[in-house]
């Protein structure tokens, strides 16, 4: 390998090393001050620029000559476009009178240049990353950043579970909010596989139907002080089979049947009148014997227009109610 060529290659791989540890070294200075992260990336851009070459980035003739290197680069086939140097670059760099440099310190000058640049671009790209790096003050012993490194992260595979295990530290309440979710997902996903249910409700709506919240609503609507949320759930969610509870109504049979029309008109696949009342789950306020078939569907009709709107507005809040 031509000496140029190794002399470039060290010094941009000694000067990236450099920069990464400046950037390290601030983080933890002005962590250990609580600076804003605006404070912390104005000073790591200043820093840089101490190491920059001023005269390759403000000189004419060296911005020429930088232009040269990166058409040349081009040339080659990938894995040897250092050859430029070699072979396009030194030759240019004679032509100019009066450089006040040598053709090894212009080099170093170059690679510097480079890889605090390239070092520079990484941090900015990675900026969510490392921005909740800081906020944890943790910057090495990650599972998959053993060691503090600025490089380019990828969005899949392990780049993508460092991201996640920072995150979780960072934002410890948003990992809780998720891992919630999950579990209700996982939930949710046993709900919908279950067939012999007095209802199958549409999958975006069962998130709203089994939270407490909208438990209370109906409960205080339809449902009397003996229906607990575990009836509830069971009689709505459960396969028939595998309980025995009961939903004792408080409401006139009117106002309820309502109810179970516009659930099964707005928020399910299927609501099947019959198997609630073979099923015995729901008992009347006034007879107190379960609903019947016959009872469902004559109620319906005799629904008053206050019974409606009660119905209906309870739906809206159900359609309406904000999703974890």
């Amino acid at each position: 390998m031509d000496d140029y060529i190794k002399l470039y290659l060290n010094t941009k791989s000694s000067e990236k090393a450099k920069a990464i540890e400046i950037i390290k070294g601030i983080l933890i200075e002005y962590k250990s001050y609580n600076y804003s992260w605006n404070l912390v990336t104005d000073k790591i851009t200043s820093k840089f620029s101490e190491f920059k070459s001023e005269i390759l980035s403000n000189s004419s003739k060296f911005n020429n000559l930088n232009k040269v290197f990166d058409d040349a680069k081009r040339k080659y086939e990938p894995g040897f476009s250092l050859n430029a140097i070699k072979f396009e670059l030194k030759d240019a760099f004679d032509l100019i009178p009066n450089s006040n440099i040598t053709f090894k310190e212009y080099v170093v000058s170059l690679a510097t240049n480079s890889a605090f640049s390239r070092i520079e671009r990484l941090f900015s790209q990675g900026n969510d990353l490392y921005r909740n790096m800081y906020r944890t003050n943790k910057f090495d012993g990650y599972k998959n950043l053993p060691k503090f490194d600025i490089r380019k992260f990828e969005l899949s595979g392990n780049d993508y579970h460092l991201s996640i295990e920072i995150e979780d530290l960072a934002w410890p309440e948003e990992k809780a909010k998720r891992e919630l979710a999950q579990l209700k997902q996982i939930e949710f996903d046993k709900i919908s596989l279950k067939k012999n249910t007095l209802f199958r409700f549409q999958e975006s709506y069962i998130s709203a139907l089994y939270s407490n919240e909208i438990f209370d609503k109906i409960s205080n609507r339809y449902f009397n002080e003996e229906t607990l949320i575990k009836d509830y759930r069971n009689v709505f969610f459960e396969e028939i089979e595998f309980h025995k509870s009961q939903i004792y109504l408080s409401c006139n049979t009117n106002s309820f049947a309502t109810f179970l029309n516009e659930l099964k008109n707005h928020l399910a696949i299927n609501v099947n009148y019959s198997a609630i009342a073979r099923s015995k789950c729901f008992i009347t306020s006034k007879t107190k014997i379960p609903l019947k078939r016959i009872n469902i569907s004559t109620s319906i009709k005799n629904g008053s227009v206050t019974d409606l709107k009660i119905a209906k507005d309870l739906v809206d809040d159900i359609k309406n109610f904000p999703i974890i």
